[in-house]
């Protein structure tokens, strides 16, 4: 909590409107973990109970009003179902579950967590204004960007690793040829030259070409996909985001 909210520990600007919400949205947010590690709120909490405590826990921890409310939101939920249950069973007393709930419930916690998995999964997404794909990728994929020098018209290719961001890290520049935009400082061998990658972390490469210097991009080892441009002069976007993120675009 410290880590992303530093004013907690009075550095910088501190104003006391701020240090109050955050105080109090933090130590809400201790109570969720703590609800989610006894089991136990208005009564006994089940597994899916539990799981949306951890992350409204989660969620309160992130220094956003939205995020935040986000937070109470999933934490009233589990309120509204806990005084329900708490009903039930003072009309009914308390029932342990059955083995066929207690198999449903471990299924239902593995795709909850399954689902949660697969839409923080990065994807890489090209819009070139009129027609756009995308593809899902695992972090530690390889990403290559190929295209045609413009001036040298000599092939190069970017190569980049999927980071657990959802970004593009580069690791390095093949060139067949030094000159205009393209470094001489690499290693050469086999009339290739490679130079090492800056490191840096893109979540969007913009590109621009025409027909002579069509760009493509390839996955791994797989075949590469072509870029082709429908007009004389194409923009084409590649962008890297969440799946989730992608599903609330839509």
């Amino acid at each position: 909590m410290f880590v992303y909210n530093p004013t907690l520990l009075l550095i910088g600007d501190v104003q006391i409107i701020e240090l109050g919400w955050l105080v109090i949205s933090g130590l809400i947010g201790v109570y969720a973990l703590s609800v989610m590690k006894e089991g136990w709120w208005l009564t006994r909490a089940n597994a899916i109970e539990r799981i949306i405590m951890t992350l409204a826990a989660i969620l309160l921890i992130q220094p956003s009003l939205l995020i935040d409310l986000a937070g109470f939101g999933l934490m009233g939920t589990v309120l509204l179902w806990q005084i329900y249950k708490l009903r039930m069973e003072a009309r009914h007393g308390y029932h342990p579950p059955s083995l066929l709930a207690r198999i449903a419930m471990g299924t239902g916690v593995v795709a909850l967590l399954a689902a949660i998995a697969t839409l923080t999964l990065p994807t890489v997404n090209v819009d070139d204004g009129t027609e756009r794909w995308s593809r899902v990728v695992l972090p530690g994929s390889q990403v290559t960007l190929e295209y045609m020098h413009s001036v040298e018209q000599t092939l190069v290719e970017d190569r980049f690793r999927v980071g657990w961001r959802a970004d593009l890290i580069h690791q390095r520049t093949v060139s067949r040829s030094v000159g205009a935009g393209l470094s001489a400082d690499g290693r050469a061998s086999d009339g290739v030259l490679t130079t090492r990658g800056t490191g840096e972390r893109l979540t969007t490469i913009p590109m621009r070409f025409d027909a002579n210097s069509a760009a493509s991009v390839r996955f791994g080892s797989d075949t590469p996909i072509a870029l082709e441009p429908t007009d004389d002069f194409a923009c084409i976007e590649l962008r890297v985001e969440r799946l989730w993120e992608r599903f609330w675009r839509w």
